[in-house]
């Protein structure tokens, strides 16, 4: 990453031909200056290696706790709570402060980077994929980011991620170990990882069953899609998450008229090893903990030393069966 030098906002209004009030409220993120300009000067101050007085003052201030924002999706999700339960004693222990920002989007936008910064972040984990926008705010303000969860081809953001394709292909095993031919992939609409998860479900299930039917389907719109394809036999269902896995299952449970189906539904992210629920579904696994905790080691790194090469780190994945389904 670039060094830290001591550029103004003169020096840059100099190299674009600006005037000192348009970099500055360029910078500031103004709605009345366009957004063609907003990217070329962002650009030009990633170039030159400008930082804010302001944040300068408590990026480097070492007498100062420091405090990581952690953006996630909802508050309402238990996948979430027990990140954030998680994570908060990780911080704990290195001597850190944490706040909690919520989207309520798979995006974590230029806004929700900008409420962070408002809030005096020295560091942002986020399990949203940021935007372009954010990314580039994030290289501005030279704030270090951290994206859980999210395959991004970027190098101005740290990535710690599971190896969805493979869980993908595993939860295709388990459902053709079924003997099911037809199959449905309960999707999150535009998000990284959703897609990679189903292109190892696509691929593991074409290569072992050609003649395999495959309907994707929006998770916000589940109750809707899913009756007639459930009515048309196609009773092998992954799902992105294991928030979904459960509606899915509560409607299936809901219909008398399927009470003789037998549905098979696989879920990802194996909650029922943290809370255990009424419901019981296979699901994909992995090392949660050493993922926090290695999300909270590369952000304490990039603190110490923001000129260090870019992190990345894949986790493996497993198959989790309850203990009640072992034999079904």
């Amino acid at each position: 990453m670039t060094q830290y030098k001591n550029v103004s906002i003169k020096e840059i209004a100099a190299e674009l031909h600006l005037s000192i009030n348009t970099i500055s409220r360029a910078l500031r993120d103004c709605s009345d200056i366009s957004e063609g300009t907003k990217k070329r000067v962002r650009k030009k101050a990633i170039e030159m290696g400008y930082i804010p007085n302001t944040v300068s003052l408590f990026l480097d201030n070492n007498n100062v706790k420091k405090t990581i924002a952690i953006v996630v999706n909802s508050l309402k999700n238990l996948y979430f709570s027990l990140v954030i339960d998680k994570l908060t004693k990780v911080f704990n222990e290195m001597g850190y402060s944490i706040m909690v920002v919520p989207s309520y989007s798979s995006f974590m936008s230029k806004d929700i980077f900008s409420q962070c910064l408002s809030l005096r972040a020295n560091g942002i984990i986020s399990f949203n994929d940021p935007t372009e926008e954010a990314l580039s705010l994030a290289k501005v303000y030279k704030i270090p980011l951290v994206v859980v969860g999210r395959e991004i081809s970027t190098n101005d953001a740290d990535i710690v991620y599971q190896d969805d394709e493979r869980g993908g292909a595993l939860a295709a095993d388990y459902l053709l170990s079924k003997g099911l031919n037809k199959f449905i992939y309960a999707k999150l609409k535009s998000v990284e990882c959703s897609a990679r998860r189903y292109k190892g479900f696509y691929q593991e299930i074409v290569k072992k069953n050609r003649q395999a039917k495959i309907k994707l389907i929006d998770t916000n719109d589940i109750e809707h899609e899913i009756i007639n394809l459930i009515d048309s036999d196609y009773n092998g269902i992954f799902c992105f998450s294991d928030e979904y896995a459960n509606k899915i299952i509560d409607f299936i449970n809901s219909m008398e008229v399927w009470k003789d189906k037998k549905i098979y539904v696989v879920g990802f992210d194996a909650i029922d090893l943290y809370f255990k629920s009424t419901n019981k579904f296979p699901s994909i696994s992995y090392d949660l903990d050493a993922i926090l905790k290695t999300s909270a080691e590369m952000i304490s790194r990039r603190l110490k030393d923001p000129n260090i090469g870019h992190q990345s780190q894949k986790f493996p994945v497993s198959l989790y069966i309850p203990e009640k389904l072992k034999n079904d």
